[in-house]
């Protein structure tokens, strides 16, 4: 049996068995390998991290426009940061092993929060400048 399924990291169950159909046993009937992409890896990779670096502009802008300062932006950012990624969560059906097979949910989670807040400070600042400074 053979199925491919390329929705989910581009991975392919291939059930077989090593013994010929005579000598085979209950225990040794079905035997589940499964390969993962490399390329679709990399895909997901850059994708999510595409998601989440326009998300992180784009919440700046917002945050910025709605006249946000201080700690409130800060907390604002954590608040947006986690409410997109639990999107993406869920978008990945709360499995992103299948997507991404080095990260759990809490590495998930986590993964991102540093590199893009410096997308977001800039937006911030842009639009809270252009809106109330000028």
């Amino acid at each position: 049996m053979v199925q491919q399924n390329c929705s989910a990291g581009g991975r392919i169950l291939f059930s077989h068995s090593w013994l010929p159909p005579a000598r085979m046993s209950k225990r040794t009937a079905v035997q589940a390998v499964t390969f993962t992409s490399p390329a679709a890896v990399a895909s997901n990779s850059i994708s999510t991290g595409y998601v989440r670096g326009v998300t992180a502009g784009l919440l700046g802008l917002v945050a910025g426009i709605a006249g946000v300062t201080g700690v409130a932006g800060v907390a604002f950012y954590i608040l947006a940061h986690v409410i997109s990624v639990l999107l993406l969560l869920q978008r990945m059906s709360w499995k992103p092993q299948l997507y991404l097979p080095s990260s759990s949910v809490a590495s998930f989670l986590f993964a991102g929060v540093t590199d893009n807040v410096v997308m977001f400070i800039f937006f911030w600042t842009l639009a809270y400048t252009l809106v109330y400074v000028f």
